[in-house]
């Protein structure tokens, strides 16, 4: 239907010689045809391959990046003061301390035994706990050592792992010690731990009676039943005596303050290199992962709280 308007102006265009249709068209935008197409086509999704094939340098890289549990203990490594010891010691960690950085037990597990079974790392069980402490292999065969001391560190300790822990062995968990017939000279306790045989380090490392004696002596060696040796830590005494010592200050000093909870920024502030030599915060992680205090986080910072009552 034509305007009035429209109407006018053509009479006008007529009466004056113009050309005018009869009929006019209506009225369509000069780019409609382009618009509407675009607007309301269906569009096509198109497939993008996002396979990515790896260099070789670039697998390598890959296997090189640490697992969680190997993180939290090269974190914990950073921190360690290795001064205090003067080369007797290298950096020691506690399991417990990896429950507070890695938050599942059944990880750090599994982790843990794959780390122990490649020889990256030694554990040894402190018998009187559940706990156990952990050094990397690498730190503990840098140490300085002479003659057969070094030779047992090397080439005994830095032999590859062919045998399976005691509970795959067996099919059933067993206690830390127990004998077993696998016939392998290094085997491993639920610790990860190694055993060695006496017989494997009088026959195959060919160590004397003489030298095994004095491995003991040095603590290197525990003896167990039936002529087997569980690998342990050399000054292990002198470290657990300043862990003892500083996990009782620590604990203490969160149980007096104010509603036996402090920010952790404050403890770590504190003064305390005498009482606790190995640091605060490694007594912090120890606490937390060992289920003794508990972190809650608040707009100030992490705040610990003891759960259970320590010995004073």
């Amino acid at each position: 239907m034509e305007s009035l308007t429209g109407k006018k102006t053509r009479k006008r265009r007529a009466s004056a010689g113009e050309k005018v249709d009869k009929k006019p068209k209506p009225f369509v935008a000069a780019d409609s045809k382009e618009i509407i197409p675009s607007i309301f086509k269906k569009s096509i999704r198109r497939k993008v391959s996002t396979v990515h094939i790896l260099k070789p340098e670039e697998l390598e890289t890959l296997k090189n990046i640490p697992c969680d549990t190997e993180a939290a203990l090269l974190n914990l490594r950073a921190s360690f003061p290795v001064g205090i010891f003067e080369g007797r010691l290298p950096p020691v960690f506690l399991y417990s301390q990896l429950s507070s950085l890695v938050h599942s037990r059944a990880v750090i597990d599994h982790q843990l035994k794959k780390l122990a079974h490649e020889n990256k790392i030694l554990t040894f069980s402190l018998f009187s706990s559940s706990n156990y402490l952990i050094v990397f292999y690498s730190d503990f065969v840098g140490l300085k050592r002479e003659g057969f001391f070094q030779r047992f560190v090397t080439e005994v300790l830095g032999e590859g792992d062919k045998a399976v822990s005691l509970a795959e062995t067996s099919g059933e968990t067993k206690k830390f010690g127990a004998q077993d017939s696998t016939p392998t000279s290094v085997r491993r306790s639920i610790e990860n731990s190694k055993i060695i045989s006496k017989e494997a380090l009088l026959k195959k490392w060919k160590f004397e009676e003489d030298e095994i004696r004095q491995l003991v002596n040095a603590g290197y060696l525990g003896v167990q039943e039936g002529g087997n040796y569980c690998v342990s830590l050399p000054a292990a005494g002198e470290f657990i005596r300043m862990y003892e010592k500083g996990k009782k200050a620590v604990g203490n000093a969160i149980k007096r303050a104010k509603f036996g909870e402090i920010l952790q920024k404050e403890l770590e502030q504190r003064p305390m290199k005498k009482v606790a030599p190995l640091g605060v915060s490694y007594h912090i992680f120890d606490l937390i992962g060992s289920g003794e205090a508990t972190k809650i986080d608040t707009t100030s910072g992490p705040l610990l709280r003891i759960k259970r009552d320590l010995p004073t």
